[in-house]
């Protein structure tokens, strides 16, 4: 059988399975181009360090971009430590984040955790993780980042020896996250005792070789039968997968870009800021073709411009887990009195709230109460002012993004006052059908 995975061994010589090893003082070669790298720290005294620490810059910076597409990193560890001449810099400067392991030593495990695999080679322990500090690391592909850890084993305290860790980059924050993506893993694992390196990674590189036995290069380019069809067949299949995760991922970016707007129904109640449902409104304003100012420092959440005439007109914007109350009303009231009243348009301003914002809706956006009571719309009315629960501005969302006309539905925003509800357009086409 072929190798499948190209592999590369830093800080160890004599793999001869290997794609590449190389020890640290020698020349690396570009880390993406491997399939695997396996780093062996074990190697990498405080002297070698001092010398290669701007090749260890340049690996950091290739490998930063190399996990997030197709290399996977593995580490045997030794404790995390710094050089007081070039601090901040440390044995694991060629990581794109900076794991801290300590130096302690035991012999005792976690009895739930697996002690197979790579793990027999490990009959003792020296090194605990810590924690991890990553607030160099640079995004490569969103506007933010975690990480990710998965434990694989445990002394009998619970501390961990062996860890894998990813990069999540995402846009949104911690409780609604969107358009995420992962790096593949960097695994840290703990040194060998009761075997050399060398054997621990020679395992390593067969067990990622997915093979019964293991061939050296030059006989793996011996053809046999029709071996080169079929490696053609598997390289067309796989050039047919990386094609479909690319259609896959555009069209997750599309579910998570529909998505977002669902937060019009979600945002709102206590403890709630109010700035995401005042960005996702703005957004939803913006697909329907409104233009949308920030509010000035202290006064109206924003303004809005008529398509049409041009006038602007402020809107407060506010999620409760109650009806829109009166207190909103009067709050939008406030900002108005200062205002030169549109000669155009009939409404003085747009009040926008996701009312019962925590009680849950079924498929048809049924199953709340009114959004607005009677006396806060007659005082509306009579103040020229408009109200549209978000149900409404989801719903003409909803229609913007199927292909409907939503032309009235603007107009209604400028020139209805007092509740606002979205009504679908008539058209020659629907007339006919």
């Amino acid at each position: 059988m072929t190798n499948k995975k190209k592999i590369l061994v830093i800080g160890s010589k004599n793999h001869p399975l290997a794609s590449k090893s190389v020890n640290w003082k020698e020349k690396i070669p570009y880390v993406g181009d491997f399939d695997i790298v396996i780093f062996n720290l074990q190697s990498l005294d405080a002297d070698i360090f001092k010398e290669i620490l701007p090749k260890l810059e340049t690996i950091k910076k290739d490998l930063t971009h190399a996990i997030g597409n197709n290399t996977e990193v593995i580490c045997i560890t030794q404790k995390t430590f710094f050089d007081n001449s070039i601090q901040p810099h440390t044995n694991y400067h060629w990581c794109p984040f900076i794991p801290i392991f300590e130096e302690k030593e035991g012999e005792e495990f976690n009895n739930d955790d697996p002690k197979s695999g790579y793990f027999k080679f490990v009959d003792k322990w020296s090194n605990i993780y810590v924690n991890c500090y990553s607030e160099d690391y640079k995004t490569q592909k969103r506007s933010h980042f975690e990480l990710e850890k998965k434990s694989l084993l445990r002394n009998k305290a619970n501390k961990i020896l062996g860890i894998k860790i990813y990069i999540r980059e995402f846009e949104g924050e911690s409780s609604y996250i969107y358009d995420q993506t992962y790096s593949n893993p960097i695994t840290f694992l703990p040194p060998p005792t009761n075997s050399s390196c060398e054997v621990a990674i020679n395992f390593l590189i067969d067990l990622y070789n997915y093979s019964e036995f293991s061939l050296p290069q030059w006989a793996i380019d011996i053809n046999l039968a029709n071996e080169k069809e079929i490696n053609d067949d598997i390289n067309k299949n796989q050039q047919e997968i990386t094609r479909l995760k690319s259609e896959i991922e555009d069209a997750s970016k599309e579910i998570d870009e529909l998505n977002k707007f669902k937060q019009l129904l979600t945002e709102g109640g206590e403890g709630a800021t109010g700035d995401r449902l005042e960005d996702i409104v703005e957004e939803a304003l913006e697909v329907l073709g409104i233009k949308v100012k920030k509010g000035k420092k202290g006064e109206e959440d924003r303004n809005i411009l008529d398509p049409i005439s041009g006038e602007e007109i402020p809107i407060e914007i506010g999620g409760m887990e109650k009806s829109i109350p009166e207190k909103k009303l009067a709050q939008l009231l406030k900002w108005i009195t200062s205002k030169e009243d549109p000669k155009i348009i009939k409404t003085r301003g747009l009040l926008i709230g996701n009312a019962y914002s925590k009680i849950p809706l079924d498929k048809d956006l049924n199953g709340r109460p009114p959004a607005v009571e009677s006396n806060v719309i007659k005082r509306a009315i009579a103040c020229d002012i408009s109200i549209l629960p978000t149900i409404e501005l989801f719903k003409a969302i909803k229609a913007k993004k199927s292909g409907e006309v939503v032309s009235d539905f603007i107009q209604q925003l400028f020139n209805e006052i007092g509740l606002i509800n979205f009504k679908k357009e008539l058209t020659s086409e629907t007339v006919l059908n």
